[in-house]
């Protein structure tokens, strides 16, 4: 199978140098020395003889099969199938690793859903659970909105008792959830189950509006109210860097807490790589989405990478 055919299989742009002994694609490592932008002029080889790869721009260099995990976010036994099932069968590769996580990500969310505790929150329950109506109303959360994603709420007992259950969609399948705590006392204000919430993005409602904001928890995908994904903290995983592209949207914003705009300059500018148009907003220090809501974040003046 040639290198033109595994790279069109991920959908990587690429170009054939004149003397095809090498297909140069952008290198997922660097970064200009001046303006920090990513490769776009297709400056790392991929050698026929030898399957390795070398960047003209940042010098990097080594294993092609490093350079595709890089850039496709495939593991060690994805490639192993690659270079031997596609290559005895001639079969797609994208195929086989589209197969491989089928036959994973069920086991998951079965051993997430038997983690989930805790009581289906309704309007005439909430009344029982005094912690929970108090955190409410200090964060200005309405029961309506507890029902529409199906939270839960913990009791006195238990892993989970005192918290309010959050859980994470993928569709209509949960699969997987925070438990963040109603006391404020407790050590870890968030308690996650086994299986990664940063394998995963909170989606709210989306319109028809070609344009979505990234936040950073789900209270803050909830005060933003549509075109919203939070992505469970301050740094996209690759995991949610391609749910966010599969997402297929015009503008892509940023608008995280006031203090990880430096971190998320760097978020933003590896996005860039892979969709239309990436942008963030600076926030009032101190302030998160959560505190300012939509219509303050929308009057935000919005910096698009270059």
């Amino acid at each position: 199978m040639s290198l033109e055919s595994i790279l069109n299989s991920f959908g990587i742009e690429y170009v054939s140098t004149p003397d095809s002994k090498a297909v140069n694609v952008n290198c997922p490592f660097c970064r200009g020395t001046t303006k920090g932008l990513p490769d776009y002029r297709f400056l790392c080889g991929i050698f026929r003889n030898n399957s390795r790869y070398h960047c003209f721009r940042c010098n990097r260099k080594g294993s092609f099969k490093y350079l595709l995990k890089a850039i496709a976010d495939i593991t060690d036994e994805e490639y192993d199938d690659l270079f031997t099932v596609v290559i005895n069968n001639n079969e797609n590769a994208v195929d086989i690793v589209r197969e491989k996580m089928k036959r994973v990500i069920p086991k998951q969310e079965e051993k997430t859903l038997e983690e989930i505790s805790g009581e289906l929150i309704t309007k005439d329950n909430i009344k029982d659970y005094a912690l929970l109506e108090r955190f409410i109303k200090e964060r200005k959360i309405t029961v309506e909105t507890l029902i529409k994603y199906k939270c839960r709420v913990c009791g006195c007992v238990g892993k989970y008792a005192h918290r309010l259950i959050l859980p994470v969609f993928d569709g209509n399948k949960i699969v997987s959830f925070q438990a963040r705590d109603l006391t404020g006392k407790a050590k870890k204000k968030y308690d996650n189950p086994k299986i990664s919430v940063h394998n995963y993005i909170y989606k709210t409602e989306f319109s028809n509006s070609k344009h979505v904001y990234i936040v950073e928890g789900i209270f803050d995908a909830w005060r933003m109210r549509y075109n919203t994904v939070a992505i469970f903290g301050k740094s996209v995983s690759k995991m949610q860097s391609r749910l966010l592209r599969n997402l297929n949207m015009n503008n892509y914003i940023f608008c995280l807490d006031s203090d990880a705009f430096s971190t998320t300059i760097k978020e933003m500018r590896s996005l860039s790589d892979y969709v239309d148009r990436v942008g963030i907003v600076n926030l009032p220090k101190g302030k998160d989405p959560d505190d300012l809501g939509r219509w303050y974040i929308e009057q935000l003046p919005v910096r698009w990478s270059s």
